[in-house]
């Protein structure tokens, strides 16, 4: 499957791609930024088709989580920053979430976690490319007719929607 990260960052490397406040981030830059995430999640004992949970906020270290966690190998499971302390566990119980990724003010979801800020640190890691039928990430549904479900999105799917 396609990384359109790094092939982005090929075609066009000093292209704008995130404005966080004052930080202007291109597209190389993300690029480095996200293999350098990726390294430290391996680092972090992360491994090929683990659950990682996301409590990020509208910023660029949530930005570069979320190219991150699938370089690495792992499926990542975005949590919804208006869910209960509560809710968010049951979400991440039910994804079997190993590792949870966020800022200082997320709340503890019992599990193993990481700095977002933390993680642009690590060696460069790229991965072979995925299998179209692998899990990119499990997002929940809205729950309005009952408890929310999850919903295993592939890789295909996403490059389907794209």
């Amino acid at each position: 499957m396609h990384d359109w990260l790094a092939a982005r960052a090929v075609e066009d490397p000093t292209g704008l791609c995130v404005v966080d406040g004052d930080k202007r981030v291109t597209f190389a830059e993300l690029d480095d930024q996200v293999s350098r995430a990726a390294g430290t999640l391996l680092d972090s004992g992360i491994t090929d088709g683990a659950r990682v949970a996301l409590w990020g906020a509208h910023d660029l270290a949530t930005v570069r989580a979320v190219w991150a966690v699938p370089r690495a190998g792992a499926v990542l499971v975005p949590l919804n920053t208006r869910l209960t302390g509560r809710e968010a566990i049951q979400q991440a119980d039910d994804a079997a979430v190993s590792l949870v990724l966020g800022h200082a003010d997320g709340p503890d979801l019992g599990r193993l976690s990481l700095a977002l800020d933390d993680l642009a640190s690590g060696p460069p890691y790229r991965a072979e490319a995925p299998h179209a039928d692998t899990p990119h990430s499990v997002v929940y549904t809205s729950g309005t007719g009952g408890r929310p479900k999850a919903v295993i999105l592939t890789w295909a799917n996403l490059e389907a929607a794209a």
